[in-house]
C-alpha cells in the first residue's frame, strides 16, 4: 500500500481522494495541504481519515509518506514537482503538468536525478475505448496513420466567475485547452508521438472572462497530420479519430469506439460500448503499481514533456498568427 500526501482539495483534488480512499489497495491518503484551509476542507479531510498541515514542507515530510498527489493551480506544478522530488517523493500531478517545454524539461529532469516516479494525470488514456483505439493504431490494424482529428467541448465557461485561478491568463490560456482541450492532445500523442508543429487561433465570441473557441492544425511525425477542437460555451463533447490507410476507428463521446475498414463500404461499420470506467481510481492505481515495480506507468517522460511543449507553441501562434515549430 502507497501512502500518499495530497496538495490541494478543490473539486478535483476531492474527485481523487474519493476514487481511492477505502477502495483501493494500493494506495490512500495519509494527510493534506490545502491553501484554503477552509471549514469545507477540514471536514471533507475529518471525513476521509486524514490530517491537514499547515504547509507543503511539512507535508513532505510527513511520516511514513511515499509519495505526493498535487491537484494545485497549473502555475505551481513545476516548482512543487521539483520540491518533491528533492524531497524523495513519488509525484502524481494534475494535468497540465507545466507551462511550458522549459519546465516541463527540468521537472522532468528533477525527477530522473531523484530516481522517483512521475505520472500525469491525463485520466481519459484509462478509458477502454481509448485503449482499444491505441491497441489498433499501434499494432497496425489501421494501416499507415494518415490524420487525427479530436474536439473536447463543454458548457464549463458558463460557469467561471472573476477571481477564480481557472480564468487567469497564466494559468489557463486558450479557453478550454487547460481543463478540455490538453487532454485529446495527450491522447494524440499517445496515438502517433510528439506533436512536430502547430498553427492555432483562439477567439472570444460569448464568454466575457476568456476565449470560448480554440482550434489548431497539427504535424506529428513521419507526416501525420492532425486538428483538435476545444470549445468552453458549447455542449458536452469528446470525440477522438485516427484515420489510417485500412481504415479509421473513432471514440463517439469516452465509452464508444466506432470503426470502420476499407472493405465495409460506405455504410457498414462495427460500434463497441464500454462500462464507464472510474478513470480517476485506475490512473493513481497505475501509478501504486509504477512505484512498487510493477508496470511502467503509461506515459513516457517524452510524451509528458509533449503537451506542455505543444501549449506553449499554441500561444505563440496565436500571438503571432504564425505556425510554430516546436
Amino acid at each position: 500500500m502507497i501512502n500518499a500526501v495530497i496538495v490541494g482539495l478543490g473539486t478535483w483534488g476531492q474527485v481523487l481522494v474519493n476514487s481511492i480512499q477505502g477502495k483501493s489497495d494500493k494506495i490512500k491518503i495519509v494527510a493534506g495541504n490545502t491553501r484554503s484551509s477552509s471549514d469545507e476542507a477540514k471536514a471533507f479531510a475529518k471525513g476521509h481519515g486524514f490530517p491537514l498541515v499547515d504547509s507543503i514542507e511539512e507535508l513532505l515530510q510527513f511520516e511514513g509518506a511515499d509519495a505526493v498527489i498535487l491537484a494545485t493551480p497549473h502555475s505551481q506544478h513545476a516548482a512543487q514537482v521539483q520540491q518533491a522530488a528533492k524531497a524523495g517523493k513519488h509525484i502524481f500531478c494534475e494535468k497540465p503538468f507545466t507551462l511550458n517545454k522549459a519546465s516541463a524539461e527540468d521537472s522532468v529532469q528533477a525527477c530522473k536525478d531523484a530516481d522517483v516516479i512521475l505520472g500525469v494525470a491525463h485520466n481519459r488514456r484509462f478509458f477502454p475505448a481509448y485503449q482499444e483505439l491505441q491497441n489498433m493504431v499501434r499494432s497496425g490494424k489501421l494501416g499507415e496513420i494518415l490524420h487525427l482529428e479530436g474536439n473536447f467541448s463543454g458548457p464549463s465557461g458558463y460557469r467561471r466567475k472573476e477571481g477564480n485561478w481557472r480564468v487567469e491568463p497564466g494559468e489557463s490560456s486558450l479557453g478550454s485547452m487547460a481543463g478540455k482541450g490538453l487532454h485529446c492532445i495527450d491522447a494524440m500523442v499517445g496515438l502517433a508521438g510528439p506533436i512536430q508543429r502547430v498553427s492555432a487561433t483562439s477567439t472570444r465570441k460569448v464568454l466575457p472572462l476568456s476565449e470560448d473557441t480554440t482550434a489548431m492544425m497539427l504535424q506529428f511525425a513521419e507526416g501525420t497530420s492532425g486538428y483538435l477542437g476545444s470549445l468552453d460555451a458549447t455542449a458536452f463533447m469528446f470525440r477522438l479519430c485516427a484515420f489510417g490507410s485500412k481504415g479509421w476507428a473513432e471514440m463517439r463521446g469516452q465509452h464508444c469506439l466506432v470503426i470502420r475498414m476499407n472493405e465495409d463500404g460506405e455504410l457498414g461499420e462495427e460500434i463497441k460500448d464500454y462500462d464507464v470506467a472510474d478513470t480517476a481510481r485506475l490512473e493513481l492505481d497505475a501509478f501504486a503499481d509504477a512505484v512498487n515495480g510493477g508496470a511502467p506507468y503509461p506515459m513516457t517522460m517524452e510524451e509528458i514533456i509533449a503537451t506542455p511543449s505543444l501549449w506553449e507553441a499554441a500561444i505563440k501562434s496565436v500571438e503571432t498568427g504564425d505556425p510554430v515549430v516546436i
